[in-house]
């Protein structure tokens, strides 16, 4: 197999990772055995241990699986719950030069990584870590070929070294890709309920209520949320993003682009008011115009109302898929609703 990046075991800072704007990437899924088998990954009659992930496809090993290689992402989820695995791919820093939130609590530490960018991976150092299962999310359940952090072709290859486990993160709340997460991580031999990860889910309960509470005292506060980046717009569709489908349940009056490609409406920094709102959710990827540089944006949007009335917040489009995370974004999102004011947009 060609060798796609150079294997690197973590000393010192990480290459510079590449900024993506729009969720697209694809994978292919090796050919699986079909058993009859809950979705937690419970054992088989003949003893094999088995998953369905939210691709469907049934993976069934002769164990429980103990080598984990995982999207940085991914790594960081079943890290929470005790999981370690022994190697990772993905983009491990940002443009600044500071890690990437997604690796969560993962300690790099003798981890072999794989590659640093978003695509290709160091095949041959794959097959020498001989992984009993590769971890990573997708954004097109219904296609089989998704597998978020690998190219197509790499991904195939990487299918025959070990089954890819992939959980949808789109267009489903961020409470089911938690959940679904959760299966794995118990599936995989975590106890569901050691005393941090039942403290965990209840501060993310409390959290939730919070935000519930927050939005129920105003109702009329409208929000929305973009990316601004030097080149364009990009508003974000509550419908696709698994998080904003949770605000919206939660009861954020979250506005929702008229004509978005998925996951966003693109619009030329000309089109920077099409939608008043009395909150801006900005997102805080370095790169882009954020709550701490929206002044040295286009003057289009310093005249939005919520700009100008300094009422902005920071929209994590990255973070890390567990509880306790997750709980951290919402308290944050509570106390942006309770401080701004409904009357900004008559």
């Amino acid at each position: 197999m060609e060798q796609t990046n150079s294997t690197r075991v973590l000393s010192g800072t990480a290459p510079r990772s590449r900024r993506h704007v729009l969720a697209a990437a694809a994978g292919v899924l090796a050919a699986l055995p079909v058993a009859r088998i809950a979705a937690q990954g419970t054992p088989v009659a003949s003893g094999e241990w088995s998953f369905t992930d939210d691709h469907g496809a049934t993976i069934t090993l002769p164990k429980r699986p103990e080598r984990i290689v995982a999207h940085l992402n991914s790594a960081a989820t079943p890290w929470d719950y005790g999981i370690q695995p022994i190697g990772i791919f993905g983009e491990l820093v940002r443009e600044d030069g500071n890690v990437s939130p997604l690796l969560g609590n993962v300690d790099l530490e003798g981890m072999t990584i794989l590659g640093d960018t978003y695509g290709p991976i160091d095949l041959q150092a794959l097959a020498a870590l001989k992984p009993d299962l590769i971890v990573s999310t997708t954004y097109s359940p219904g296609v089989t070929n998704d597998v978020w952090g690998l190219d197509p072709d790499v991904a195939a290859q990487a299918a025959l070294i070990a089954p890819i486990a992939a959980i949808s993160v789109f267009e489903t709340p961020v409470t089911d890709s938690l959940r679904r997460f959760e299966d794995l991580a118990g599936a995989l031999g975590a106890d569901l309920e050691a005393p941090e990860l039942v403290a965990a889910r209840q501060r993310f309960e409390e959290a939730s209520d919070a935000v519930r509470e927050a939005a129920a005292a105003k109702p009329e506060l409208s929000v929305l949320v973009m990316s601004a980046w030097p080149e364009s717009i990009y508003v974000a569709n509550p419908s696709a993003a698994s998080d904003l489908m949770y605000f919206q349940e939660l009861g954020v009056n979250l506005i929702s682009p008229e004509n978005p490609d998925s996951y966003w409406e693109e619009l030329s920094w000309e089109q920077a008011l099409k939608y008043p709102a009395d909150l801006i959710l900005l997102d805080e990827r370095d790169g882009g115009f954020t709550v701490d540089n929206v002044a040295d944006a286009p003057i289009t949007l310093a005249s939005h109302p919520a700009v100008k009335a300094g009422q902005l917040g920071n929209w994590y489009t990255e973070f890390v898929l567990s509880y306790d995370a997750m709980a951290s974004v919402l308290e944050e999102l509570a106390a942006d609703l309770a401080s701004s004011r409904d009357d900004v947009v008559s």
